[in-house]
Parts: C-alpha cells; sequence; structure tokens
C-alpha cells in the first residue's frame, strides 16, 4: 500500500496524507530551512523530474574546463627528464615518496587526478620547474 508504514507488531498501517515527518529535537530555524527546501526539490523531482526541478529552482551545470590529463608511465618518465630530476628530487617537487613516483614510471600506480594535473603542469614549462628545483638543490 502506498504511503503506508510498518506500526507495531510489523503489520502495515496507512500513513496519514500530507503529514510531514517528525523534526528531530533541537533543529535549528537554519535546520528547518534546509529541511523544508528539501522536501520541496523532492516533491518537484516526483512531480516531473529534472525538468520541473529545473523549473522551479536555479540548476547550474558546469562542464569542466580541465578535463583528466593522462598520464601513462612514459610521459611521467619523460616530465621527469625534461626537468633533469632523480626520481627522489622528483618526488620531493610533488610532495609525494620516491616510491610512488617508480610505481608511477614502472606501470604499477597510476598518478591520482591532482597528480596528473601537477604533471601536466611541469610538462607545459619544464624550464620554470628545473629552475626552481636547482634553486632548492643542497
Amino acid at each position: 500500500m502506498p504511503g503506508a508504514t510498518l506500526g507495531a507488531g510489523g503489520k502495515k498501517r496507512a500513513k496519514p496524507p500530507g503529514r510531514k515527518a517528525a523534526e528531530p529535537k533541537g533543529t535549528t530555524e537554519l535546520g528547518r530551512k534546509i529541511i523544508a527546501s528539501l522536501e520541496k526539490l523532492v516533491a518537484a523531482a516526483r512531480k516531473g523530474g529534472m525538468a520541473e526541478v529545473e523549473r522551479q529552482f536555479t540548476v547550474r551545470r558546469v562542464r569542466n574546463p580541465f578535463p583528466r590529463v593522462p598520464a601513462d608511465p612514459a610521459a611521467v618518465a619523460a616530465v621527469r627528464a625534461a626537468v633533469g630530476a632523480s626520481q627522489a628530487a622528483f618526488a620531493a617537487l610533488l610532495g609525494v615518496s620516491a616510491g610512488t613516483v617508480r610505481a608511477w614510471e614502472q606501470g604499477a600506480n597510476p598518478p591520482s587526478g591532482m597528480a596528473a594535473r601537477f604533471l601536466a603542469e611541469i610538462r607545459a614549462d619544464p624550464g620554470y620547474w628545473k629552475r626552481k628545483l636547482a634553486a632548492n638543490a643542497g
């Protein structure tokens, strides 16, 4: 039965129409506003799906201007070679362990999304990063 809830003994009983769930003790005014807004959102989605949600609410669709940059083992090694760094020095630059760089270059582990993006930045201007490494050597 739609809108039914389980009563004592596991028997179904009808839920009174239009009755809202009990509000937890200590709910703040902000909490009540958030709950009310979410209830409106759910009602709109049930009424007409995403089209109804978009009609009633501001919906922003954001395209990621920074797509994932592939960083295969050869690419990682090429970026490291472009800055002229050992695995240990390159790892220090990236903030990872030398074992992590080794695993990337051997294909045992791919770089995370953040690491792949950083590698792309290094690939875009290796001279800058080579100078940074040289300035911090020693």
